[in-house]
């Protein structure tokens, strides 16, 4: 009986150790297998491939080390596609800059050569003691005017902006007569629709004129909005609308004009979205004056935005408060809420 049971220990011994050394080899290939792969991921993923995945099997710590990892990759993946996308608009950015000061730049110098230049001619004219004469001189000296002005133009659209991206532009809240407001930047403006020789039309229905509004900047909105459309409208028709409910003032410039393609109708409001186009070279200017019409809008607690079909002409819209600019944050988020509502009657 001893002898047997000797034996029945000395097999069991002898099975145990089998089956350890078996399950050691498995563990160890295991623990191979699972390190190699944590190396080829590494490698993979210093390489810059940051889209490898280490294949996981079984469970337990190894595994759950594979799957830190793999989450680990995952999240540098996202955080490199974040860092690239922001890079991209970084470069758009500085390019729509790049091509925005150049633009500038050029706007700024061609009135201003012209100042010089008919300076020089009349100050050349008076060193050399000659006689002036008066029609040459004033021609000379309205060139001078026409081009300071437009210099001067072009300064306050800059500054303007500045001024509104900084927080540092004033909105008043102003009673004022919107027929005779917009009749007043009609006459403003006609000469320059004459010289684009177009036709102007104005259509009011308004059985009360009177609301507020900030009119220093509603003259410039649509001062900006109907020089846009004549701008780009030559031989034809500009017809400036207005009309009033309860709550909302609504303006449009309506121009048979050139038309802007759908895909760029959302970048026209946008401070460098035209700079470089061609069209907005062939009349010129900074590409701002759009711009700042929405960004004024907006302050006012209203909106605005365009129609258009290429080759037939565009439509601004202009919409704002009857009892003028919001005072306060609460104030503009009640307006945006009344405004989406208004805009949804006018649709």
């Amino acid at each position: 009986v001893e002898q047997r049971i000797n034996k029945i220990s000395l097999f069991v011994f002898l099975l145990s150790a089998v089956v350890a050394l078996v399950l050691t080899t498995l563990l160890i290939r295991y623990t191979q297998k699972t390190f190699r792969q944590l190396r080829r991921g590494t490698r993979q993923w210093s390489n810059g491939n940051l889209s490898h995945r280490i294949e996981i099997s079984g469970k337990g710590d190894l595994a759950a080390l594979g799957s830190a990892f793999n989450e680990m990759a995952e999240e540098l993946q996202n955080a490199m596609e974040e860092a690239h996308a922001a890079k991209e608009r970084a470069d758009e950015a500085n390019l729509a800059k790049s091509r925005f000061l150049a633009s500038m730049s050029h706007e700024l110098r061609t009135p201003m050569n012209a100042i010089i230049g008919y300076s020089e001619m009349i100050l050349e004219d008076i060193e050399d003691d000659m006689e002036l004469d008066n029609d040459e001189v004033g021609a000379d000296l309205q060139k001078i005017n026409e081009a300071g002005n437009h210099l001067l133009g072009l300064i306050n659209e800059v500054l303007d902006l500045a001024k509104v991206e900084s927080g540092k532009m004033v909105i008043y809240n102003e009673a004022t007569d919107l027929e005779n407001l917009v009749n007043g930047v009609v006459s403003t403006i006609q000469p320059m629709v004459n010289k684009y020789e177009n036709q102007l039309v104005v259509e009011m229905e308004l059985e009360n004129p009177e609301i507020r509004t900030d009119v220093t900047k509603f003259r410039q909105i649509l001062l900006n909005l109907l020089t846009n459309a004549i701008k780009y409208t030559k031989e034809g028709q500009i017809t400036v609308s207005a009309s009033r409910d309860e709550d909302w003032v609504l303006v449009s410039v309506a121009d048979t004009g050139i038309g802007i393609p759908p895909e760029h109708i959302d970048e026209i409001f946008e401070e460098f979205g035209r700079v470089d186009s061609s069209s907005t070279q062939k009349v010129g200017g900074l590409g701002l004056g759009l711009a700042i019409c929405r960004q004024l809008a907006e302050l006012h607690g209203g909106q605005i935005w365009a129609e258009s079909e290429l080759g037939v002409g565009s439509t601004l819209y202009l919409n704002l408060p009857i009892d003028g600019p919001p005072s306060a944050l609460a104030d503009r988020k009640l307006m945006r809420r009344r405004l989406a509502a208004a805009l949804a009657q006018w649709e």
